[in-house]
């Protein structure tokens, strides 16, 4: 008996709300990447061309590695793809 409430209209419900607030958050997380990348480079390349390449590298970095738990979880997601293309 338990099984059929397992797949019930409240349980999909329940799994839909989940993977929506996974999403959301995995699309925030790439939101955050970006606006990051932008800000650095704006702080870092100068209007006149002055580059400081060391700390833009740094920056970026940082950046990455505190996307890549998201980045992994994508993947993860991700459907594989079967080489019939």
């Amino acid at each position: 008996m338990s099984d059929s409430f397992d797949d019930g209209p409240e349980a999909q419900a329940r799994r839909l709300t989940i993977e929506l607030a996974e999403t959301r958050r995995l699309a925030e997380a790439g939101e955050r990447l970006y606006t990051e990348i932008l800000d650095s480079l704006r702080r870092r390349v100068g209007r006149d061309g002055d580059q400081d390449v060391a700390g833009l590298a740094k920056d970026l970095n940082a950046a990455l590695t505190r996307y890549a738990p998201a980045a992994a979880e994508v993947r993860r997601r991700a459907p594989r793809d079967g080489g019939g293309s």
